[in-house]
């Protein structure tokens, strides 16, 4: 795992070679790297803010789908939390009152 990380890492970063520059051409390096920055920084609050809206609209439909099975159970004269809970409610084949 570690060797693979650092692979991974020689891939992405380059090695920064500063000896032999002059004051502007380190200006633009470095007006670059700022820009560089500034982009990763957008796309990471763009990603989480799409993780934000996600996980509010799985929120959302999962609610929904709760409203929907209490509709459903109430409709066929169960409980309204019959159908919402995890498992689905017991179905009795047989009156409990046969078996005595």
């Amino acid at each position: 795992l570690e060797e693979e990380k650092k692979i991974s890492l020689s891939f992405r970063i380059k090695p920064l070679d500063l000896a032999g520059l002059g004051e502007s051409k380190l200006r633009s390096k470095a007006q670059e790297l700022w820009e560089t920055i500034v982009k990763l920084e957008t796309e990471k609050y763009d990603l989480e803010e799409r993780q934000k809206r996600q996980d509010y609209d799985l929120k959302e439909l999962k609610e929904r789908q709760k409203q929907q099975l209490r509709h459903k159970a109430l409709k066929k004269g169960l409980d309204p939390e019959a159908l919402t809970g995890k498992y689905p409610p017991k179905i009795q084949v047989a009156s409990k009152y046969e078996r005595r």
